[in-house]
């Protein structure tokens, strides 16, 4: 509870000359740790502090050890699956005879993971990806497009 009015009780938000605003808190490492960006309106501020705080305080229910948002975002960031790494592992798991499953990784190399394999897994879109096929058909051969179609549809289908 706020001992002086206009004091928060945990936290603290202060207005920048651009008028947007910026949340901070003194956390377990007794740092202080600010937002990565700035918020628009001070509700929203108030609104990260209050998951930050319901983090740190629930931290100690469950056991785990206490991570400061800077590192929670760079292990969020590290644990983002790329198409490169998600395609080889479809193509793995695929119920299918040894020569489809080499022409299928051939294909992967040669027309999927040199356009689409760095991007993460959760960022393609599904017009992306019709965009990325359509592509396809003015130096591939129409056998090479209609090979790809279902890896296409699959991302597509994933996207969506």
């Amino acid at each position: 509870m706020p001992a002086t009015k206009g004091h928060r009780g945990w936290g603290a938000i202060r207005r920048l000359p651009s008028g947007k605003y910026q949340a901070s808190y003194i956390g377990r490492d007794l740092c202080r740790h600010k937002t990565a960006g700035t918020f628009d309106a001070k509700l929203h501020a108030e609104g990260w502090l209050a998951a930050e705080k319901n983090y740190t305080d629930s931290y100690h229910m469950t056991g785990e050890p206490w991570k400061s948002p800077e590192l929670r975002a760079e292990e969020s960031r590290a644990a983002v699956l790329l198409l490169r790494t998600y395609g080889k592992d479809w193509i793995a798991q695929r119920p299918v005879k040894e020569s489809t499953r080499n022409l299928y990784e051939s294909l992967w190399n040669n027309h999927i993971e040199p356009t689409l394999g760095a991007v993460a897994l959760r960022d393609p879109s599904a017009e992306a990806i019709r965009t990325w096929y359509a592509g396809l058909g003015a130096d591939q051969p129409n056998k090479t497009q209609t090979r790809l179609c279902p890896v296409a549809r699959h991302l597509q289908n994933r996207c969506e």
